[in-house]
């Protein structure tokens, strides 16, 4: 579009908007409707894309109806610019009601027509955003293709915004696949040589800003990534950017969350979620209660998370996209599950499960069948219970094999990315210097670093990779079927003897070990009072079945704070359950077990020590057993060596 007609629609819409910025979508949309009759040609169609981009959030059939209306008009009168406009708009509903298929045909007629505009700048633009929508639609190899033409399009590009905006949807790539320290390199590029040349109010730099701090947050930076989504809310309030300022009112509340300050969260969450539901956002509301609700119930608090799903849920149905109900409906069927409401939690789970079927959305099946697996061991029925658990599992394989590959295949292309924005950044140095002996040095310092980064980037790059297979091997290891058998088998002896109430505790008891679990393997540290609380459920389930052989005892030196000091989560699992299983079968006299927490040099000491009886040591254990636990203290060794580099890396 020429830089007149762009004037010319600014003008229109400052006009249209005047008024209107302090009220909800609801009515915006509708005084846009309103206005259409009067609007001809390029203002008519683009009042059609506004009332789509405010539709969204409320409306499928309204964004539907609009998008096909804006792609038609525009054909007929040849305006590929609005073409491309439907078609991402009717690919985003689409992505929305989960009719990945449709949406796919969409975005591929869209860059089929972006690229016969022959501006290398836009081509890469619907590049980068259609690749987003593909990788939430699992469907990253084509993704990372376009990622890959927009790299080619921008290399001699000196467009700073979009080639920031390519080099944030990398990032973001990055932490979809959990390779947050990647994501973290790139942002620190994008803040010491590109941020500096967008204007200091810009809305881009609260976009920057704010994934910056995500980023931090999931790498447990807290402070620094506090200290990042401030400068991004001082923007967006400058800017009056309702939209973004709900956006960063989320990220207060994931970061609080993990500072473990529920009244701050609190306070964030629950004036946005109102707010946004009253100007609209139905679908920003609707995450927000769900983020919500998901911060209540690792507080314990089932009751109020329980009213935040069903909040959710509601403002979902509205909207009426059937991907974020599926998602509603799994979460909703979990809150009742675990506010013990047990008949209506296997509707909502079996709801979410057949929608996800029919959507033929992986992620969310793998998670309707983990929930329905946890449904019917809360109930129970264990042989269910072991079928979805191990379906669940099945699709978990299969995901990380494939997310595996797509590190690997992101990393080669972060490299690419490195090399041809080494070449912008010292074209947009030889262009703002005049003296020759400074450009000289100034180049000579960049090509230092950018070989420096390239370096460090290929030096990290092998020891990210064999962090996830450790995490990957811990949580099999901690997880594995013998585990969960013997745990069931226990359970199931108590439950033959009658003694149901015993059995009903001690179900409990692993349910909520095996939820701990899955939540601390996401961290690379928790505290000691929280690893002292897994301890215990996992001793007292094995005392189970041991049949009371087992006796035990956590020690903690008085000069450890176990409410603010951490160590990695569950590190002497892997020892216990490999002892555990090697004298399962071999030992009928009681035993014990003494595990002590101690401080030494400003380090944190974990003693395990067995007292068995010693006939049964020398005849059963003794030198095979040490044979066996080897590989796994090398596994340990190796993953506290890789958390320490991991923070001796941190700028």
């Amino acid at each position: 579009m020429k830089k007149h007609t762009i004037g010319l629609l600014a003008l229109i819409f400052s006009f249209l908007s005047s008024g209107l910025s302090a009220q909800n979508l609801y009515i915006k949309t509708d005084s846009l409707q309103k206005a259409l009759p009067s609007l001809k040609g390029v203002e008519h169609r683009e009042a059609m894309r506004q009332i789509i981009e405010y539709s969204e959030e409320f409306s499928k059939d309204i964004s539907k109806e609009y998008s096909l209306r804006l792609f038609e008009e525009a054909k007929m009168v040849g305006d590929t610019f609005y073409m491309i406009e439907g078609l991402y708009n009717l690919g985003m509903v689409e992505k929305l009601d989960g009719n990945f298929f449709q949406a796919n045909q969409y975005l591929n007629e869209l860059i089929s027509l972006a690229k016969k505009m022959k501006n290398p700048e836009f081509q890469a633009k619907n590049l980068t955003r259609v690749s987003i929508i593909l990788s939430l639609m699992d469907m990253s190899d084509l993704a990372f293709t376009y990622l890959e033409q927009a790299i080619v399009l921008l290399r001699n590009s000196s467009d700073i915004r979009e080639i920031v905006n390519l080099m944030q949807t990398i990032a973001q790539e990055y932490y979809r696949l959990r390779l947050y320290h990647e994501a973290i390199g790139i942002y620190r590029i994008l803040k010491i040589f590109l941020i500096p040349q967008i204007p200091a109010n810009d809305l881009s730099r609260t976009i920057f800003y704010r994934d910056y701090a995500y980023a931090l947050c999931m790498n447990d930076y807290l402070t620094d990534a506090l200290y990042y989504a401030d400068k991004a809310r001082e923007i967006a309030m400058k800017n009056h950017s309702l939209r973004d300022i709900y956006n960063l009112d989320r990220l207060y509340g994931l970061i609080y969350n993990k500072m473990q300050n529920n009244d701050k969260v609190i306070q964030y969450l629950e004036p946005a979620a109102l707010q946004t539901e009253n100007y609209g956002y139905l679908l920003k509301s609707s995450y927000i209660h769900n983020e919500l609700a998901h911060y209540l119930q690792q507080a314990g608090d089932y009751s109020h998370a329980l009213e935040h799903q069903l909040k959710a849920l509601r403002l979902r149905q509205k909207a009426n996209f059937n991907s974020v109900i599926c998602f509603a409906y799994i979460n909703y069927g979990d809150a009742l599950m675990k506010a013990g409401k047990m008949d209506s939690a296997f509707i909502y789970l079996s709801m979410g499960k057949d929608l996800a079927s029919k959507m033929n959305f992986k992620t969310e099946i793998r998670r309707a069948y983990e929930k329905l697996g946890d449904y019917y061991m809360r109930t129970n029925r264990f042989d269910k219970a072991l079928a979805f658990i191990k379906e669940a599992r099945d699709i978990q394989d299969k995901e990380a094999a494939i997310q595996s590959e797509q590190q690997r295949k992101l990393l080669a292309l972060n490299t690419e990315a490195q090399s041809y924005n080494e070449k912008n950044l010292g074209l947009k140095e030889i262009e703002s210097k005049q003296n020759i002996f400074f450009i000289l040095i100034a180049g000579i310092i960049l090509l230092l670093i950018v070989i420096l980064w390239l370096y460090y980037i290929n030096h990290r790059r092998e020891d990210f990779l064999r962090s996830i297979e450790i995490k990957q091997k811990i949580l099999a290891s901690q997880l594995n079927p013998t585990f969960i058998f013997n745990m069931l088998v226990g359970i199931r002896g108590i439950i033959r003897q009658g003694r149901n109430e015993e059995a009903g505790k001690y179900l409990a008891g692993f349910a909520k070990l095996i939820r701990e679990i899955l939540v601390s393997s996401q961290h690379n540290y928790q505290f000691i009072e929280r690893e002292i609380d897994m301890l215990n459920s996992y001793l007292e389930l094995q005392k189970i079945r041991f049949s009371g052989l087992l006796n035990y005892e956590i020690h903690l030196s008085q000069s450890l704070d176990s409410s603010r000091m951490g160590i990695p989560p569950f590190l002497c699992h892997s020892i216990l359950e490999n002892f555990f299983n090697f004298i399962a079968d071999k030992n009928d006299k009681p035993f014990h077990i003494f595990i002590d927490f101690q401080e030494d040099n400003n380090s944190i000491v974990e003693t395990i020590k067995i007292n068995l009886d010693s006939e049964i040591y020398h005849q059963n254990l003794g030198s095979l057993w040490l044979d066996e636990l080897k590989p796994v203290l090398e596994l340990i060794k190796e993953r506290i060596t890789i958390i320490c580099k991991s923070k001796k890396n941190h700028y």
